[in-house]
């Protein structure tokens, strides 16, 4: 059963099936400031050049409700069931921390507990 779901997914078939949606934290993007994720801002253009663009920032999140719109919209328009939002507003996918492994041996991860939380919810009945 696992293995169909995972392949009508894979497909963009939802149909019957229940998701959640995970936003970040937010910041608005300084509309002064252009950057990559944000190209129809006015890019800076020193002389002779060309456009030169800042990296991608947190800043260029979209807001907490926009994340959350264009997840239910993603999983709806597939015939799924959009149910839950998981907010995970201080953590870094870039961030690592220092951890020890059962072996002894020490390793970086990034700690999520807000997604390691929604992994395991999607065996919860009330889905």
């Amino acid at each position: 059963m696992t293995d169909d779901l995972v392949q009508r997914a894979h497909w963009g078939d939802l149909g019957g099936q229940s998701w959640g949606g995970l936003v970040r934290l937010s910041l608005e993007p300084d509309a002064t400031e252009p950057s990559a994720s944000a190209p129809n801002k006015t890019p800076d253009h020193p002389a002779g050049n060309g456009p030169t663009w800042r990296p991608a920032t947190g800043r260029d999140i979209k807001s907490r409700e926009q994340q959350e719109k264009d997840a239910r919209r993603f999983v709806e328009s597939r015939g799924g069931r959009y149910v839950y939002t998981y907010e995970e507003p201080d953590t870094s996918a870039w961030k690592r921390k220092r951890v020890r492994q059962p072996d002894g041996t020490v390793a970086y991860r990034v700690i999520r507990p807000v997604f390691e939380g929604a992994l395991e919810a999607r065996d919860d009945a009330r889905w």
